[in-house]
This record gives C-alpha cells, structure tokens and sequence, in this order.
C-alpha cells in the first residue's frame, strides 16, 4: 500500500481522506512529500529570479556596450523618445489621411484635399527639423585601440588605414532611430563646427607633420581617416584623406584633403563638459 503524507508530513490513515489527496496529486501533480514540494518551490524561485535577471540584463544593454564608453550622453534618451513621438504622429496621420478624404462630410473634395496636404506637411516638417536637431547629438563615444584593427580594408586606391593614438568612435542615431557608429582613426580631423546643435565635425581638411605621432606619411599616399557604419558593422561610407604638399608650408608638413565616399556622419553633438 503506498504511504500517503498530507502537507504537513504527517500519515493519513482515514481511507477517504487517502483517496482524495491521492486523486488530487495525480490530477495536479503536487509532490508527494514535503521534501519534494521543498524542491520543487525552490527551483521554481531559483529560475524565477534568473529569468527576471536575463529579462533585466536583455533590457539594460544597448547594442554597443556601455561598459566600453567613456562619455554618455544625458539626453540620448530624451532625443529617443522625442523622435519615436514624431514618427508615430506622421504615421498615425499618413494612416489616417485616405478616411479623411472618402468619408462623408459637408467638405468639398479640394477642401478635404487641402486639409490632408496640410497635416502631412506639417507632420513631415516637425518630423525632419526634430531629426536635423537631435541626429548629431552623440549618444556615447569609446576609444578604439591604437593597435586594434581597423574595419577599413586596404584596396588599389589607398593603403591599410592606421589608427593613430586618439581615435574614436562616436555612436548616433539618425531621424528613421538607425544606429549610426562613426569611427575616427585620426583625431586631427575633428574640430569645432560653426553648425547649430552641434560641437565638432570632421574637417574638410588637416595639416599634418610627417613624423607626428610616429607615423610616416608622403605625399601622394591616400587612406582612410574615418568611417560611418550601421548596427551590424557594414560600412556606409569612407572619409579618405589624400596627402599632399602645400605652398607656403613647412618642408616636414602635409595637408590631408578629404574625399567622402557613401554616407558619413560628419557633425557631431557632445557636452564638452562632461570630458573634462
């Protein structure tokens, strides 16, 4: 005859009392004992709490590791939010625009035509100045290795790109929320912009000393300074800077003169204060 314990370990004799708590083990599958019950309640909170730590672990960490940044922009959320209300509210209208203009009103069709160009207008409007304003605004930046390789690869046109003590990678988001990672190789091309919302940008233009920072450079050679890459890596577009002697400078000084290929990011919005 199998031992039937009730909750509180003690055996039950009484037949009736047997029957139901075995009925009601079999058809719930409640343990058997109260080791058992011990056990199994604490699996169950053991995975419980792994559960709301990966939950947690899967919510706090962005794309780009954080631990990684030495700088963190303090309104990168704030810009986040304030773009993803500005596409819902052109989307929300573009959704909305084709049951203004068939449903029934006492409105003429060129009234209601009118009213839809409107709201769309202006929907797209604030959606493009919000996305001007808030795009360069960097969200965090880290160094990249002097030694580390470089995603930029060596072709016909220019040679293996170096990166020089300095370099960084500066994170945004552009209008449509798309990660944007710009990498510096060459810090000498971020200066200071004259752009509204923005700090730095990457110079159209940079005198350089052939033996500065240790890297030899001649003229005629050309490699990439700087880079802009999506949330999986591929790259967007190329700065490329084409070394060459100017009149009137130095005999040890090169200007590098920048050619964009693709789409790079090129301003860039930071609270100087906060790297100091």
């Amino acid at each position: 005859m199998q031992t039937i314990l009730s909750c509180s370990g003690r055996l039950v004799r009484n037949p009736i009392k047997r029957y139901y708590l075995l009925s009601h083990r079999l058809l719930h599958k409640l343990p058997s004992s109260p080791r058992d019950a011990y056990r199994i309640s604490r699996g169950q909170r053991t995975y419980a709490a792994s559960a709301r730590t990966r939950t947690a672990d899967a919510k706090s960490s962005p794309t780009t590791d954080p631990e990684a940044a030495f700088y963190v922009g303090p309104l990168s959320k704030t810009f986040r939010s304030l773009k993803t209300f500005s596409l819902s509210s052109l989307a929300l209208c573009t959704s909305v625009s084709p049951f203004i203009y068939l449903m029934d009103s006492n409105l003429s069709h060129s009234a209601r035509l009118g009213l839809i160009v409107f709201a769309l207008s202006t929907s797209s409007l604030s959606t493009a100045l919000i996305g001007w304003i808030s795009s360069p605004y960097v969200g965090f930046m880290r160094n990249i290795e002097s030694n580390s390789p470089s995603t930029a690869a060596a072709d016909e046109s220019h040679k293996a790109t170096t990166v020089l003590p300095g370099a960084v990678e500066l994170v945004t988001r552009n209008t449509w929320l798309m990660e944007r990672r710009t990498r510096v190789y060459d810090p000498i091309f971020l200066g200071q912009t004259k752009r509204p919302f923005a700090k730095w940008e990457l110079k159209p233009a940079a005198e350089f000393t052939v033996t500065e920072g240790g890297v030899r450079r001649q003229a005629g050679e050309t490699e990439v300074v700087a880079e802009t890459l999506d949330g999986k890596g591929k790259v967007l577009g190329q700065l490329v800077a084409h070394w060459t002697k100017m009149e009137g400078a130095p005999a040890d000084a090169l200007v590098g003169l920048i050619e964009q290929r693709g789409s790079v990011v090129r301003y860039f919005n930071v609270h100087e204060e906060l790297l100091k």
